[in-house]
């Protein structure tokens, strides 16, 4: 018995840690370095104020500092989880709620019948779902502003010489370099010119003068040709150049303004419903994504139950999420990571199967972007 329980003790402990990786991040983060916690990424432990990441020894610093605060935000997301408890408590929900199932089984077979026979059923039910959705999206938003304000003030309290601190052993500090002293330039002495006796001083003679006329500029419009003032101009010429630009504006106050059409713009979606069409009889597989597109780690919904066929049921659904997941539930949820600076697509697929054992596929993309 004492060898069991001192067996288990080092499991219990090894189960609840984690593993920690300081390595050279992905583009744009290659030039510093960033720390994956059991291969997953988290880019709050070192990150800047203008979007990169430090060398590695401010990069310890930040870790040790942020590890705590960082990890419980991401557990409130529900992006990551404690190894304890994924290994011990998550195995034993997992089978009450499987033996609880077993008394649930009417009341879902029930479910199902309204759904497949009552329309106005289907709709509330999705409609709770998109309320409890969008309560999810927004919970996790604020505390997405939340870590991101944490990180700010962190920041901002980070003494300027904590880098020059942490450097490596054996690497002196950069020194300062004092500027040279700068020699004093003495004035230069300015001579004045000796004045004739009788003569008046140059600002009195100047004001004497008469003032020289300035040649006066005269611009020309667009329409109007005007002749140089130097050049005689005969009076014939002029009334036939008065009455051509009086007929060209005459012309031009005659033809009517172009009217412009006023075009709605299309409003932005926050969903994508993909709905193709498909031969009589044969099932029609339509996806509905939420969101489709975000920032990294973004996490959509994904909803088959509009899947349909005219004669019969849909019976299975099978999911390709374009990043090596799948899954065969009728609404899953799948989160997208992405570590470029560019923006990553996802093709999604959806196969769809009735009754019958026909089958109907449809796609869509999901659009990830990296802050």
């Amino acid at each position: 018995m004492k060898k069991i329980t001192l067996l288990l003790l080092p499991l219990l402990f090894l189960s609840g840690c984690a593993t920690y990786k300081f390595h050279h991040g992905k583009e744009p983060y290659s030039k510093g370095y960033v720390v994956s916690r059991d291969d997953y990424t988290i880019l709050e432990y070192t990150l800047s104020k203008d979007n990169t990441v430090p060398k590695l020894p401010l990069a310890k610093v930040r870790f040790k500092r942020r590890r705590n605060i960082v990890e419980d935000y991401y557990k409130r997301m529900g992006y990551i989880e404690n190894r304890f408890k994924m290994a011990f408590m998550d195995p034993a929900v997992y089978f009450l709620k499987l033996v609880g199932g077993v008394f649930r089984l009417p009341f879902i077979a029930v479910s199902d019948y309204r759904q497949a026979h009552n329309p106005a059923y289907k709709e509330r039910l999705r409609r709770i779902e998109d309320e409890k959705d969008a309560r999810e999206e927004a919970r996790i938003n604020k505390i997405k502003e939340k870590l991101n304000t944490y990180i700010q003030k962190d920041l901002s309290n980070e003494p300027p010489q904590l880098e020059t601190a942490a450097l490596p052993k054996g690497k002196p500090a950069p020194q300062a370099v004092t500027p040279a002293p700068v020699p004093k330039e003495e004035p230069a002495k300015v001579e004045l010119p000796k004045e004739e006796p009788g003569a008046l001083p140059k600002e009195e003679a100047a004001a004497t003068q008469p003032p020289k006329e300035e040649p006066v500029k005269i611009e020309a419009s667009r329409e109007e040709a005007v002749m140089p003032v130097a050049q005689p101009v005969k009076e014939g010429l002029l009334k036939r150049m008065f009455n051509k630009l009086k007929f060209k504006r005459s012309a031009a106050a005659v033809k009517p303004k172009p009217v412009k059409e006023k075009v709605a713009k299309p409003k932005a979606k926050k969903e994508i419903m993909v709905r193709p069409k498909s031969a009589a009889g044969q099932p029609v597989a339509v996806i509905i994504a939420k969101p489709s597109k975000g920032f990294s780690p973004l996490k959509v919904h994904f909803y088959g139950g509009k899947s349909y066929v005219p004669k019969g049921r849909i019976i299975a659904h099978t999911w390709d999420f374009g990043d090596q997941d799948t899954s065969t539930k009728p609404n899953p949820v799948n989160t997208y990571y992405s570590a470029t600076s560019e923006p990553q697509y996802f093709t999604v697929r959806l196969t769809a199967q009735d009754d019958l054992g026909n089958t109907a596929e449809t796609t869509t993309t999901i659009e990830v972007l990296n802050k």
